[in-house]
Order: C-alpha cells, then sequence, then structure tokens
C-alpha cells in the first residue's frame, strides 16, 4: 500500500483537468446508509445478541476504477512536472466528482463475490445466507463498515477475505458509528446511542456554551426567519436536524426554527 500512502500524501496538490459533465463523469451519486437503517441493523443484533464489529477502509477512494478518460498535470514535487507531460488516472483520486460512486461500484462486486446480497430497502445493508440462515449482515457508511454475526468465526472470515482486496483497518467491537457513541448491555439485549459528544462539538463551533435553555414563541420563530438566508444559520438547523436522528424529542423545536 505504498502506492496510496504516496498518493495520499500529494493530494493536495494534485490538479485534475477540467471536467465536463456528461464526458468526464456521469453519475456522481453515492449513497450513504440510511439512519433508520442503523438503528433497525442495531435492534436487530442486540434483539438476538450477535457480535457487532468495525472495520474502516484506508484511501477507499483510490481503489475505484474509472469508466472514463481522464488526465491530470504532473506534480511539481514529480519529475518531469511542467514538461508538457500528463498524467492519465486509472482510478479515482479524492476531489473527483465520481470518486464516490466509483468507490461504492467497487465495493459491491468485492460483497457480492463473497456471497452478500444487497437489500431492497438500503443498498448500504448487505445480507449473506446460508442454508436461509443469516450468517452475516454489514452496513455501508463510505469507508466504514459495521459487521454483525451469530458468532465471530464468520466475522473473522469476512474481515480477512475484505483485506485481501483492500487495506483495512480493523476497529474490533462497534463504538462509533456516523458519530455516535454505540454502547451495549448484553444481560439485557439493548445497544445505546449517545450523541453528546457531538452535540457539545456542535455547540462550541457555533459558540452557544454559555447559553441556557428557553421555550420558542410563535414571535421567535418568525424572527429567526430573517436570518434564514444566513448559512451560519442553515449550517446550525443542519446540524440541529441530524442531532434529531436519535433525539426525537426535540424534532418540533428544530422544526420549528428549520
Amino acid at each position: 500500500m505504498e502506492c496510496s500512502f504516496y498518493l495520499l500524501s500529494i493530494l493536495p496538490f494534485l490538479r485534475i483537468l477540467s471536467l465536463t459533465p456528461g464526458e468526464d463523469f456521469m453519475d456522481t451519486f453515492s449513497s450513504v446508509a440510511k439512519f433508520s437503517t442503523l438503528r433497525i441493523f442495531l435492534a436487530y443484533v442486540a434483539y438476538l445478541d450477535w457480535d457487532l464489529h468495525h472495520v474502516d477502509v484506508v484511501a477507499a477512494y483510490l481503489h475505484g476504477p474509472l469508466d472514463e478518460e481522464i488526465y491530470m498535470t504532473i506534480p511539481e514535487s514529480v519529475e518531469n512536472s511542467g514538461s508538457g507531460h500528463y498524467w492519465k488516472l486509472k482510478k479515482a483520486l479524492y476531489g473527483l466528482k465520481q470518486a464516490g460512486r466509483q468507490w461504492k461500484k467497487r465495493l459491491h462486486e468485492v460483497l457480492i463475490k463473497f456471497g452478500f446480497i444487497r437489500a431492497f430497502a438500503d443498498d448500504c445493508l448487505y445480507i449473506k445466507r446460508h442454508k436461509g440462515n443469516i450468517t452475516l449482515l454489514i452496513l455501508v457508511y463510505v469507508d466504514d463498515i459495521a459487521i454483525a454475526g451469530p458468532d465471530g468465526c464468520h466475522i473473522i472470515s469476512f474481515k480477512s477475505f475484505l483485506s485481501e482486496d483492500f487495506e483495512i483497518t480493523d476497529l474490533g467491537k462497534l463504538k462509533h458509528m456516523l458519530g455516535v457513541l454505540v454502547t451495549r448491555d448484553h444481560s439485557r439485549r439493548l445497544i445505546y446511542l449517545n450523541q453528546s459528544a457531538y452535540i457539545q462539538r456542535t455547540i462550541a463551533r457555533f459558540g452557544l456554551e454559555n447559553l441556557t435553555p428557553s421555550p420558542t414563541t410563535e414571535a421567535e420563530r418568525r424572527a429567526f426567519e430573517d436570518y434564514a438566508g444566513d448559512i451560519h444559520y442553515l449550517s446550525l438547523v443542519g446540524s440541529l436536524l441530524f442531532a434529531t436522528q436519535i433525539r426525537p424529542d426535540i424534532q418540533f423545536a428544530v422544526g420549528l426554527v428549520a
């Protein structure tokens, strides 16, 4: 993986030639797991008391092969830079519009080869069966993969298989996913989700540490609308909307200011 390390080290200096939609790239959409799928996934795992692990794919976007011909200028730190020559990319780089989609396509090919099928309701959820029984479930969020199974043998086997195609970081048992702290109570077959760290970072980011909670009146809600075009305000509302995923008690208040 020395090549991946080298590419990562020069990424800030890469300059891709102009990309034309429909010619240099077609689709850019790369799906990510729905939060509702994550909740159902964790509830299912908790109910069955399955093992739950987490792996991270290193430099994931560099694994996606390109369908188009794309050229880039040679970085100044490389020999022959400025000579009028260019590099033809064989695989995607961070910054390419189609990089996320190409990585998803490549990962899908590998998972299908291992025997997974993609769920109908969410194409980031994959299921592996043996003799009619589910032996593995995985949930993909870009380069983060949550792996669940009835025993560690299936999970270890999958990790070994995945490492044949990608460099992965084995993070052990799942503790964080989508910015959410995950804790388990095996005796009661429960999984708890906690976003307190995310909420504290959001409060600090917008300088709200010294404010105190207060009810939101209709007049105040209308006053907020004057700031609706401000990027700072929109960013704050977006951050709060993400927090409502596991805090339904604030959904009404956030909905008023959204």
